[in-house]
């Protein structure tokens, strides 16, 4: 059973029935405690989310990423591997609209700490 997807990779479609969306190398999933389905459309670069059958878009700037989760609040974590960052999508209340921030890194590929052994 398809639940999102229309087969043929494609641009970003948002607001749209899932299983008419074109998606692009879909990666990494997860599912919330509303039953909402969180995954990487990592060809278009976005963080999408399926709900009563709408594919929308959260974030269509998503830089390599190596690994998504959902807590228990239902904010999801997206670990940005290229840009050294996770980035933090939280819900408002209703859960119909995302904010976002970065909660780790700096976007830079260094080494943080004193230098010294632990």
């Amino acid at each position: 059973h398809v639940i999102a997807g229309n087969g043929t990779p494609g641009p970003l479609m948002s607001n749209v029935p899932a299983v008419i969306a074109s998606i692009s190398n879909p990666t990494k999933l997860a599912v919330t405690s509303r039953g909402q389905i969180v995954f990487v459309d990592a060809g278009n670069r976005a963080l999408r989310i399926i709900e009563g059958g709408v594919v929308r878009t959260l974030s269509d700037a998503i830089d390599a990423p190596d690994g998504l989760a959902v807590g228990p609040d239902d904010v999801i974590f997206v670990a940005e591997g290229r840009s050294h960052m996770v980035l933090q999508f939280r819900p408002s209340p209703d859960g119909t609209e995302w904010s976002w921030c970065t909660c780790a890194g700096s976007g830079a590929d260094e080494e943080s700490g004193d230098g010294s052994d632990p």
